[in-house]
């Protein structure tokens, strides 16, 4: 049996008052059942029990099995106030602009995922946190969103961690969210070792040939760099002699600096 009543009350979700519009990220296999059931409602006089909902769908993919996959779905659609809950905590009712055929209210999660698709599809973890607050999801409810978009791999987590190579020095990242979709660039081919080695080569001499780790961080994404890819492709510099490093100074021989970009 699908149970929601209790949920809601754990965590004391309701819908914030200071949510904000962004553009929609894409559409995932989640918001399209979603969007079924909400319809399947509509055609019963907007009132089912949660399980009759699956029983009544016309497609493979909303099975029972699958409703209970899609609780967490449907208790953000309830707290957004998409959906009302009967005191059974098992009957779903749609409320009257819904049932009337408004569109659904973006939930914490629709947030989030167009949060994270914003910015390039990843943040760190607790400017994610501070800007759905922003909006007026609390710590709680940002987090019960987050599960569910872990359940549903639509996102990692990346932890950052400090490296010391050769000596040369690199603060760990701050922990990011990080959404897998097919439209973001992370998920889109990696670029090839040499392609990393051309990109800081390349910056490198449009400093001079010699940077520190901070002045690297300042401008590495303009090269399409990561620390996680400067790092290894330094290090093999300074093995193969092609650079040096002095108190976090790396420094590329004249011999192999490229001229800097026009």
């Amino acid at each position: 049996m699908f149970r929601f009543g209790f949920v809601l009350a754990a965590l004391g979700l309701a819908t914030p008052a200071l949510a904000q519009s962004l553009p929609p990220a894409p559409p995932t296999a989640e918001d399209q059942d979603i969007a079924a059931m909400v319809a399947i409602l509509r055609a019963n006089d907007c009132r089912m029990v949660a399980a009759d909902i699956m029983a009544a769908s016309d497609t493979d993919s909303l099975t029972m099995e699958r409703g209970r996959e899609l609780g967490a779905m449907v208790t953000l659609q309830i707290a957004t106030g998409n959906i009302g809950v009967d005191e059974s905590g098992s009957t779903l009712v749609l409320p009257d602009h819904i049932c009337g055929g408004a569109p659904l209210a973006p939930t914490a999660r629709d947030n989030l995922r167009s949060l994270l698709f914003a910015n390039a599809c990843q943040m760190p973890k607790d400017a994610a946190f501070a800007a759905m607050d922003d909006m007026g999801f609390d710590a709680d409810v940002t987090d019960f969103a987050l599960g569910a978009m872990f359940t549903f791999r639509e996102v990692t987590e990346r932890v950052g961690v400090a490296m010391t190579v050769n000596g040369f020095e690199t603060p760990a990242e701050p922990t990011a969210l990080v959404l897998k979709d097919p439209a973001c660039p992370q998920d889109a081919p990696q670029p090839a070792a040499t392609d990393a080695r051309a990109a800081l080569l390349q910056m490198l001499a449009d400093n001079s040939c010699a940077m520190t780790i901070d002045q690297a961080q300042a401008v590495m994404a303009d090269y399409g760099l990561s620390i996680s890819d400067i790092v290894p492709v330094a290090s093999a510099l300074i093995a193969s002699g092609d650079a040096t490093e002095a108190d976090g100074l790396l420094t590329l021989l004249p011999a192999i600096c490229p001229p800097p970009a026009q």
